[in-house]
């Protein structure tokens, strides 16, 4: 199940914002949903709202009081026809399904203003109209009948979740085995700075369910007259351990940093009170490091994707959807460049949204894959899709895409124009050449690159 249209109506700054989250006319995948989806544009053009929006939806978390998400949507999903409705604006919490029997007034709605959207709930005595609320409740439609995972990642701050003495995630066995939820078929986890304990308390999860399977795959009627060895190998084979897995997500990670993940010293709890402990290492001399201590970056970056990975970790996901903004905050270049394969290795086919202001990220999408939003004269959001090939030049992405066509700053606009007045000077010599004019104008090509002929 994979998201191809959103319309948002009459909220905030979006008037009428019509997404087709599908694969143009001529694409090898024609007419299907987007795998993947990149947000781009200015600052206030709402990237992040409409990541809020698509979760709010799934999760259900529309409130009548929710100011903030008074509005009207629209989604469509696979190459299913029939719209799925929210309005969060005095009917909140409220999915409708279009038939034939309510096609008419979902196209009504879908174009209606906000005046005459009022007017589909409430007569003129602001009371509720029952034709359209026995329509909501006729063809209503439940999502949470699927089994899903739903991940929500919100733009990192540069505040470091371990403060004081703490240098581990603080969590324990008790809290790990009393936690149903971890093994629930429906999953929706906030992956962030805030929820790195829930993240170490599924890590310990995993750990115990392992233990507790391996003791029941020595009992099978099977498994009677093999030796314990032979049997070992089997469920090692069949189950691998998850954290060797988080150490080989990792280590590609943390060896460009000269660190490693050290699995191999980890202690796993035993005592209902015992915390997991599973630190990084350097690698020229093993010396331990903290979690604390290492970059903002770094550490927001592996606690992510470790979480996210665990969050997938031995389950067959039916629907995924993965929403992230701002994945490249405090990340020096060096690790943007296969951020996103990375996080499509980790998630199954899941359908993955992210918001970005970094034209690495954004190269790594098919131009069809970007949107790009913008205001239009009255103030509202508009879309358009990118123009710039996948892995192009992220300086031919910031020009068309991004839509910043300058790319030096102040000092270097400066040297430009005298670049420039220098050649003039030198043109118009007439062998009358200045050997300063020469030196400088030889100077300023050579560090800024500038092209002297």
């Amino acid at each position: 199940m994979k998201i191809s249209r959103l319309i948002v109506k009459n909220f905030q700054q979006f008037k009428h914002l019509d997404l087709d989250f599908t694969y143009p006319k001529g694409h090898k995948l024609e007419g299907l949903p987007l795998k993947k989806v990149c947000f781009i544009g200015r600052n206030g053009t709402g990237k992040t709202t409409i990541l809020k929006i698509l979760d709010k939806y799934f999760t259900g978390t529309f409130k009548d009081d929710d100011t903030l998400f008074a509005g009207n949507f629209f989604f469509k999903f696979n190459n299913d026809q029939n719209y799925y409705f929210i309005s969060a604006a005095g009917f909140p919490e409220t999915h409708i399904k279009q038939t034939s029997e309510n096609e008419e007034w979902m196209n009504q709605l879908i174009n209606a203003s906000i005046q005459e959207t009022n007017k589909f709930w409430y007569n003129e005595d602001l009371k509720l109209n029952q034709t359209y609320y026995d329509l909501v409740h006729k063809h209503s439609f439940n999502f949470n009948s699927l089994s899903y995972n739903i991940i929500f990642s919100p733009s990192e701050s540069s505040s470091n979740p371990f403060l004081g003495d703490i240098t581990l995630p603080k969590t324990n066995l008790n809290t790990a085995l009393k936690n149903s939820r971890l093994v629930s078929k429906r999953k929706r986890e906030i992956v962030s700075n805030e929820t790195i304990s829930a993240y170490w308390t599924l890590l310990i999860y995993h750990i115990k369910q392992r233990e507790s399977n391996l003791s029941i795959f020595q009992d099978l009627p099977e498994n009677q007259n093999k030796t314990i060895k032979k049997i070992k190998e089997k469920f090692d084979k069949e189950n691998p351990k998850i954290l060797d897995e988080i150490a080989k997500l990792w280590n590609k990670i943390l060896d460009k940093a000269g660190l490693e993940f050290d699995v191999e010293s980890a202690k796993i709890p035993i005592q209902l009170t015992d915390n997991l402990e599973a630190y990084i290492k350097l690698k020229k001399n093993n010396t331990k490091i903290d979690y604390n201590i290492l970059s903002t970056g770094i550490r927001n970056y592996i606690f992510r994707l470790g979480y996210i990975f665990s969050v997938y970790f031995n389950r067959k996901v039916e629907n995924g959807f993965l929403f992230i903004d701002e994945p490249e905050n405090s990340l020096h270049p060096d690790f943007l460049y296969d951020l996103i394969e990375t996080y499509q290795s980790i998630t199954q086919e899941s359908q993955l949204f992210f918001a970005t202001h970094n034209p690495i990220i954004a190269a790594q999408f098919e131009p069809c894959e970007r949107f790009i939003l913008d205001f239009d004269e009255y103030g509202n959001v508009i879309s358009r899709r990118g123009t710039t090939p996948l892995g192009d030049d992220p300086n031919d992405l910031l020009d068309k895409d991004f839509g910043v066509s300058n790319l030096m700053g102040k000092a270097g606009i400066e040297k430009w124009e005298r670049f420039i007045e220098l050649k003039k000077i030198l043109t118009q010599a007439n062998g009358n050449v200045s050997p300063k004019d020469i030196k400088e104008f030889s100077e300023i090509g050579r560090d800024y690159n500038f092209d002297i002929d």
